[in-house]
């Protein structure tokens, strides 16, 4: 949320919440909400990114989706790590695999605010929200599922390679646990 006192701006940043153990729905964007992750590879290396980082922590990854500026994904935490810690590590994994990619374009577009607070991909925040209900829980895999829909990028869900539902109805595992069979989805 921006802030507008005067002629200078200040941002507030959201409380994040989620501890080792939960079911958290989490959400970030590229910074200036830049349209980075455009290309096939692009998209590819952010779901890799994802799924890589949800092995290593150990965290179970219930529903994810991919779009041109941002990413969802609804997950369990490791019960020894809570969401500020795991969104450091998969945001800092993705930029890793990221950034080598990027076009002049896309990287111009980062540039009005690279570097400040050492960023260079992401935005420093994140939303955390901890899923406490089957209501909840229902309410943000829609959410997420409908995303590539609502943006007019397919008709239905199952449609968009860099989501959940595209590589559960192409053979991935249900809680994504083989890593390989994902990715021989993607590819």
């Amino acid at each position: 949320e921006r802030v507008i006192s005067g002629c200078m701006a200040r941002y507030r940043h959201w409380k994040n919440f989620g501890e080792g153990g939960e079911c958290v729905f989490v959400t970030t964007t590229a910074i200036d909400f830049a349209p980075v992750f455009s290309s096939i590879e692009q998209k590819d290396l952010l779901v890799t990114s994802i799924l890589e980082t949800c092995i290593q922590q150990e965290a179970s990854l219930h529903a994810y989706v991919a779009m041109s500026n941002h990413f969802h994904c609804l997950l369990t935490l490791p019960s020894n790590m809570n969401s500020p810690l795991f969104m450091r590590r998969l945001k800092s994994n993705s930029a890793a695999q990221i950034i080598p990619t990027l076009t002049e374009t896309q990287k111009q577009s980062l540039s009005l605010q690279e570097g400040l607070n050492e960023r260079h991909l992401w935005k420093r925040s994140y939303r955390g929200v901890p899923i406490h209900s089957q209501s909840a829980l229902e309410g943000k895999f829609n959410y997420i599922t409908q995303n590539p829909v609502r943006a007019g990028l397919c008709s239905e869900p199952e449609e968009y390679r860099w989501s959940s539902l595209y590589a559960l109805s192409n053979g991935a595992c249900n809680e994504y646990g083989d890593l390989d069979m994902v990715k021989a989805v993607l590819l």
